[in-house]
């Protein structure tokens, strides 16, 4: 939302800088062309409003529906709460604690490099209410079996979030690739 909001504030203030420049230049000749342009705004509306009622009253409400539904969707875009940074943990009692969803990210990835035959791992982390999605890409050796390399980097992931860090896990999605073979020497 925010990419679409810069490119909306600069068209709205890139119209409002021709606008002002052009009244502030020719001020007198602006407004003939805004009274002349709201004049025949006015002469078409009532024409159409006279030839065709039905017609007239169907656009009218096509107008208010889809301005209702357009801006209507844009402002609940902008109203939401924004994604937060943290999960909450599952605590006893009345107590509440958040842990930021960067710790997670970090203690994870430093937790999977430290399997055996991992080159390089980097966790991404999202927030889903009490839920938190995990998804991981690793690198590893070339001769690694796959099905186990899996259940290992699942269950450390699952130990880290629930165990260590008190969190719910929703889903572990696990991307694999393998580092090349060394090529033999001539």
């Amino acid at each position: 939302m925010s990419v679409f909001n810069r490119l909306i504030a600069i068209v709205v203030f890139i119209a409002l800088l021709l606008l002002g420049a052009v009244i502030g230049a020719v001020p007198f000749m602006a407004l003939d062309v805004a009274r002349s342009a709201l004049e025949w705004a006015a002469t078409t509306l009532r024409q159409t409003q006279e030839a065709k009622p039905a017609f007239f009253v169907v656009g009218q409400v096509a107008v208010v529906l889809v301005s209702l539904v357009i801006f209507g969707f844009l402002l609940w875009l902008e109203m939401r709460r924004p994604h937060s940074g943290s999960a909450p943990l599952s605590l006893e009692g009345e107590a509440q604690a958040d842990v930021t969803l960067d710790s997670v990210v970090q203690r994870l990835n430093w937790h999977l490099a430290q399997l055996a035959d991992v080159t390089t791992a980097r966790a991404r982390v999202r927030g889903r209410g009490r839920l938190v999605d995990v998804e991981i890409e690793i690198e590893t050796a070339p001769v690694v079996e796959v099905p186990m390399k899996t259940e290992e980097v699942v269950a450390v992931a699952r130990e880290v979030v629930e165990e260590r860090m008190g969190l719910h896990v929703g889903k572990i999605n696990v991307r694999m690739r393998h580092a090349p073979f060394a090529s033999k020497p001539t």
